[in-house]
């Protein structure tokens, strides 16, 4: 039982099954955080976008507002 190619043997399958749960963790955390962000941190940011292109059309029709009452 002391073969050093059996350890070896035993030794490099041990460390592709840690590998191989290593990178499935990876992907499962990479997926689960996907649909996190699309449903969670996506609408916020899109919220924010259109509060500042709302301000930016507000700010906008009031200057050419300004404009158009100083030309009269």
């Amino acid at each position: 039982m002391n073969d050093p190619y059996i350890i070896a043997v035993i030794g490099s399958c041990i460390t592709l099954a840690l590998i191989t749960l290593l990178v499935w963790a990876f992907k499962l955390r990479k997926s689960v955080y996907e649909k996190d962000f699309k449903k969670l941190i996506l609408p916020t940011v899109e919220k924010i976008m259109d509060e500042r292109q709302a301000a930016k059309n507000k700010s906008a029709k009031t200057v050419s507002e300004n404009g158009a009452a100083s030309e009269n």
